[in-house]
């Protein structure tokens, strides 16, 4: 079963990702910041991410770059409600 790891700090917004995904047969777990997903034990094994780009302890983009270099080539998802949030050049409109 392939494995995706949320990365978001809204604990809503996470359950809502982890329910829809659930129902579509994936396994969900959800970190509610940077240093939660660092620790986490999927984070070599998820076969997708999705980052929320604003985090209470970082960003997302930084743990993208970080994922990156540690040679985990996985699709990943950046996500934010707020426009502001992304950094310039990253936002194509």
């Amino acid at each position: 079963m392939k494995r995706i790891l949320i990365v978001d700090d809204e604990e809503n917004i996470g359950r809502s990702l982890r329910l829809i995904l659930e129902r579509e047969g994936y396994t969900v777990s959800v970190c509610g910041s940077a240093a939660q997903f660092r620790a986490h034990p999927d984070v070599r094994r998820a076969d997708a991410f999705l980052f929320d780009v604003r985090l209470p302890d970082g960003n997302g983009i930084d743990l993208l770059r970080s994922l990156r270099q540690s040679e985990n080539g996985a699709p990943a998802i950046m996500i934010s409600g707020q426009r502001e949030a992304w950094p310039d050049g990253l936002l194509r409109t």
